[in-house]
């Protein structure tokens, strides 16, 4: 009997021993493991709803691009002397021969503006002269009334009443191509400039499902919003107005995202909403659910457990080593999205050694980086061709304002027999039109600008003589050094038009120095200057511009930004200028000088 009470008592302090360990041991562990995937669960929540939202603000800015082109597109057929003819009050539907060359000449300019596009939009112009032409085939009936009794189309029409331009979404499809659901169409106003009177509508229309849907799409689930809460698209048609309430109470501006870590319940699902707004002041919301963000978590729960039962089981230090062997790749990976998060990319910053289940997670976290790389480089090529089709829309605004003003000098001195001006001026008027200006490299030597600004110099003293000079102190170790190309000129130009006053003289001058590893170049003038400064990055994206010139705010803006795609964003151009104080822009870019061909 003694002995079976000692067994028992050896017992009794091998079960006080186990639970001792499993206090002591087993249970801190575990609550540390615990602890520990609570954290990370936290951790990724957060982490992960920023790079949503950074992805989102991506994805926003590519589709602000393609809203762009279509405004674009509208604003170069607005501004065409060819649409303007065409709209004209004395311009008349009855003249058949002279309509039917118009649609041809409508056909010609409509395959030159859309050749870019992917899928070509839709293109009206309405004229008050009744006149009306299309890029889509009617059905024989007369346009100008089939487009009256439409209701979709007199909805476009009345709210450019309110507005000059403007965007109207979503609509009825009011061309005869098809069954293609709700459209959006942004209308431009044409003005008579002899009358000031509204001559007429350009609309460029496409589906919203072209621009929001399987081409378009921002994220697996969101829907797409006015300012006024009317539902443009939406990924699934149960998004309730939980997703349009959010859109309203959080209120993004333009270039902004903002998250409601609220959450949403939809359908028994919790979600995570994410808004923001494009340039147009659209919003869009994302619904991410919660349980994607943390479905590669569920095999860390097991992890958890298989460590706490193999830690009871073996001892203690193992239950510790295995828990530190889950702890760390989480945190490492927590610092890795943290990184990511912030916009620091690393080639190798994904490579985290780590047990399979944590690796599901690392796996996905990998694509979801890959994929934010390959949208940044899109986002940079679309920037490029943003940038390209606004400069080459500034191109066809110089053409026919300026060549119709220096043929009308040429001929005023052919009468006068000024034959030793007119050969001046055709030579330089030759070489400014000429392919070395509208060449392809976007980036020239300054020596190429500034023959370029000397010709454009000849034309203008010839047509405003004794009215301005032009000082260029520039030495010739800067000839090589590289610029975008079209840069001076429209700043001289803005400076002739803008700058003179009366009678005074006005000068101008043109710098260029080196300041360290920058190449300063300096532009100034003695002219009235302006309060106004054109060189406004507003955050809705809009610039304004000079209508009559075309190189107000939105051609410095083009100069502005092309140096900063092409040098980096330290880069740039600087406006400073005063009533009665003249105008000074300043041009920073890097030392940089073109390689003599060998």
């Amino acid at each position: 009997m003694g002995m079976r009470m000692r067994y028992a008592k050896r017992l009794t302090l091998r079960a006080k021993f186990i639970l001792v360990l499993l206090v002591v041991g087993i249970v801190p562990m575990q609550l540390i493991g615990w602890a520990g995937y609570y954290f990370a669960q936290k951790t990724i929540i957060s982490q992960a709803g920023q790079i949503r939202q950074q992805a989102l603000q991506q994805s926003i800015a590519a589709a602000d691009d393609r809203l762009y082109q279509l405004q674009m597109l509208a604003d170069a057929l607005l501004l065409d002397e060819q649409i303007g003819a065409m709209l004209s009050p004395q311009s008349s539907a009855a003249n058949l021969t002279q309509y039917i060359r118009e649609w041809q000449t409508f056909n010609v300019l409509v395959n030159k503006y859309t050749h870019n596009f992917a899928t070509p939009p839709d293109v009206t112009v309405y004229g008050s002269n009744t006149k009306v032409f299309t890029s889509w085939i009617s059905n024989g009936e007369p346009l100008y009334e089939r487009l009256q009794r439409n209701d979709a189309f007199r909805g476009i029409l009345d709210a450019g009443a309110e507005e000059p331009f403007g965007w109207t979404a979503p609509h009825a499809d009011f061309t005869e191509q098809g069954n293609r659901g709700a459209m959006l169409s942004y209308a431009a106003t044409y003005i008579d400039p002899r009358t000031g009177a509204e001559g007429g509508r350009v609309v460029v229309s496409s589906s919203v499902d072209e621009m929001f849907g399987t081409a378009g799409k921002i994220a697996e689930s969101y829907a797409v919003y006015t300012k006024t809460g009317t539902a443009v698209y939406a990924t699934d048609a149960s998004l309730d107005a939980g997703f349009r309430d959010a859109s309203l109470r959080l209120a993004p501006q333009p270039g902004e995202t903002r998250i409601d870590w609220s959450s949403e319940e939809r359908g028994g699902e919790r979600m995570l909403l994410i808004a923001g707004a494009f340039d147009n002041d659209w919003f869009v919301v994302e619904g991410v659910p919660y349980e994607a963000l943390l479905a590669e978590l569920a095999p860390l729960r097991k992890v958890l457990l298989f460590a706490g039962a193999a830690a009871a089981i073996v001892s203690v230090v193992l239950g510790h080593v295995f828990i530190g062997r889950i702890i760390r790749p989480v945190l490492q990976l927590v610092r890795m999205m943290k990184d990511l998060g912030h916009g620091r990319w690393k080639e190798d910053m994904l490579d985290v050694q780590a047990d399979p289940e944590i690796g599901i997670l690392q796996n996905t976290f990998n694509r979801m980086a890959t994929d934010l790389k390959l949208m940044q480089r899109q986002m940079q090529q679309e920037q490029k061709l943003k940038l390209e089709m606004e400069f080459n829309a500034l191109l066809s605004q110089i053409q026919p304002h300026f060549v119709k003003n220096t043929l009308a000098s040429i001929n005023g001195l052919a009468l006068q027999g000024r034959t030793d001006q007119i050969h001046r001026l055709v030579d330089s008027l030759g070489y400014f039109m000429s392919t070395r200006i509208y060449h392809g490299r976007p980036i020239v030597p300054l020596e190429e600008e500034l023959q370029a600004l000397e010709h454009y110099v000849n034309i203008m003293r010839i047509r405003y003589p004794d009215k301005f000079d032009v000082i260029i102190d520039i030495p010739d170790t800067l000839f090589r050094q590289e610029v975008p190309r079209f840069m001076l000129q429209p700043i001289v130009e803005n400076s002739i038009y803008h700058g003179m006053q009366g009678d005074a003289p006005l000068m101008i001058w043109v710098q260029a120095y080196m300041a360290g590893e920058h190449c300063v170049v300096v532009m100034m003038d003695n002219g009235k200057g302006t309060d106004v400064n054109p060189l406004r990055r507003i955050e809705a994206g809009r610039e304004e511009s000079d209508p009559l010139h075309g190189f107000g705010g939105i051609g410095l803006t083009n100069i502005d930004q092309r140096i900063r795609l092409y040098f980096g964003p330290m880069f740039g151009l600087q406006f400073d200028s005063a009533a009665g104080g003249g105008t000074r822009v300043e041009i920073n870019l890097p030392k940089r000088m073109e390689e003599k061909a060998s």
